[in-house]
């Protein structure tokens, strides 16, 4: 996985420069990461998920100043980057066939930021509860370089967590409502701090 993603955003910008920026589903997409999850009254009761899910968002829905960084972190994932990112990199999108491992729904694709893709990664590592081991291999992997934005990397991060979690793209998430609880702290650190 790690390796796909090191030879994906490799790719030299001269060979995407013209590559669609995909502003359809990225809007999409973008309204789910970084707008209905942060929803006040979205019509959505998250008890339904888990009784008592909707107090602990509502924390998180009616903070402006955190609402406010989410707004800015919206607005890079839809401004234009230099790397090919494939857009939707989460478990859905890998298949372990008996040829190997295979990537699919490159639709969501764009020339975006890789931070934002490797922090989705990372989300979807601690929502499986990867191991301190498996997580420290894929960020050793990685080949980040002088110019990733680490700190950025983890507030794209804490975004999908919270996504997950209190938006309307809901993961089968075997946590309890406390684990969910202690999830998003450290989602919401990552994005404040």
């Amino acid at each position: 996985l790690v390796r796909f993603l090191n030879e994906l955003h490799a790719i030299p910008f001269d060979q995407i420069a013209n590559y669609s920026k995909n502003l359809a589903l990225r809007k999409l997409n973008h309204e789910h990461l970084f707008i209905y999850p942060f929803m006040e009254d979205d019509g959505f009761d998250l008890d339904q998920v888990q009784p008592g899910l909707q107090q602990i968002a509502d924390t998180y829905k009616s903070d402006d100043v955190f609402k406010k960084k989410v707004r800015e972190l919206g607005e890079i994932y839809l401004s234009q980057g230099n790397t090919l990112v494939h857009g939707d990199y989460y478990p859905g999108s890998w298949l372990k066939t008996e040829d190997g491992l295979k990537i699919i729904d490159p639709e969501f694709s764009f020339v975006g930021r890789r931070e934002m893709e490797l922090g989705i990664f990372i989300a979807h590592l601690k929502m499986s509860e990867a191991t301190s081991e498996q997580f420290d291999r894929v960020i050793s992997n990685y080949q980040s370089g002088k110019d990733f934005d680490w700190k950025m990397c983890y507030q794209f991060a804490g975004i999908e967590i919270m996504r997950r979690i209190i938006g309307l793209a809901q993961l089968p998430l075997d946590l309890t409502l406390v684990e969910k609880d202690t999830m998003l702290k450290e989602a919401h650190a990552y994005i404040i701090k």
